[in-house]
């Protein structure tokens, strides 16, 4: 798995260390390498609907997802669905 240093959803930047992968129906998976604090976690998932999810890699190059994609975590893991 490639790994991200930063996650931009909307307007909202997140600095986090994760691995992540990208599927071919465009889901977006974020794997946390240390757990992310609970408040961000809160941050996160006050808005669950996102029309941008941007991705910046540890080659300082940005992937972005524009589209309607819904949050999900599960067991610390964020999924974002295409909506």
């Amino acid at each position: 798995m490639a790994q991200i240093t930063k996650l931009f959803l909307n307007n909202l930047e997140f600095s986090c260390l994760a691995n992540y992968s990208i599927r071919i129906d465009q889901t977006v998976v974020v794997e946390p390498v240390k757990p992310l604090p609970e408040t961000t976690y809160q941050k996160m998932l006050q808005s669950v609907y996102f029309t941008r999810v941007a991705l910046k890699t540890m080659e300082d190059t940005m992937i972005e997802c524009s589209g309607s994609y819904i949050l999900k975590k599960v067991y610390g893991v964020l999924v974002f669905t295409k909506n």
